[in-house]
């Protein structure tokens, strides 16, 4: 008991160094949801264990995570198969380092024969260069990638874990967002992008908006 109480705390110190909770948003639970269902998604590629939906993920501390379930960095992770959801801080280096790490995964994937597919959500900073990468990858599967207007959309804070209301838990996207998925082609026929995931991923962003009472209650308390 006494050794998990360490490992939570240096945990748990380790993340509020940081500051910048909104660079450790999540997907609402009905996105990740969509995602399961359409896409096989059952592993997040950026995580932490304050924010992770599923067992096994990546985090960006091995030494402080591995107790709770993470397998470490994504750009030490090189799997050859498989579907991964993939939300990186919003920091332009890191987006833009994400994006080529999974293209060069695809690439020796599609080499090999391998289903392997990527579902890229970032901030839609369309003349930052990461931005540029993914939606002209050549890997990028169902036309267009999917937008999504700030105000139409909501993530679960980064800080959720200090909220004392439920209803904290949600906020207003601080930015519009792009969506893209990227696949091989074994992955492109076993798990299809079209318009119906992208409708169902609007849908399910929209409804982790919190209500206007809220977030003006938000507004007003500084949170």
């Amino acid at each position: 008991a006494g050794n998990l109480r360490t490992r939570v705390l240096c945990m748990m110190l380790r993340y509020q160094s940081l500051g910048a909770h909104g660079n450790q948003c999540a997907l609402p639970p009905a996105g990740f949801e969509v995602l399961r269902q359409r896409l096989g998604i059952r592993f997040e590629c950026f995580a932490s264990p304050l924010n992770a939906r599923y067992d096994r993920y990546c985090s960006a501390f091995a030494d402080t995570d591995a107790a709770f379930g993470s397998i470490g960095s994504f750009f030490g992770f090189r799997p050859t198969h498989g579907s991964f959801e993939c939300n990186p801080p919003f920091v332009p280096e890191v987006l833009l380092a994400a994006v080529k790490h999974a293209e060069a995964l695809l690439s020796a994937a599609e080499a090999s024969g391998g289903a392997l597919s990527f579902a890229f959500v970032v901030p839609s900073w369309e003349r930052v260069p990461f931005h540029h990468q993914l939606c002209r990858s050549a890997f990028l599967r169902g036309g267009a990638p999917l937008r999504l207007a700030a105000e139409a959309h909501g993530f679960v804070d980064g800080a959720q874990h200090l909220k004392a209301a439920a209803g904290d838990r949600l906020r207003v996207s601080s930015f519009a967002s792009t969506v893209g998925v990227l696949q091989t082609a074994a992955a492109a026929e076993r798990w299809p992008v079209d318009a119906a995931l992208y409708s169902r991923l609007s849908a399910a962003f929209a409804g982790a908006l919190p209500s206007a009472e809220a977030a003006q209650d938000r507004v007003r308390r500084g949170g």
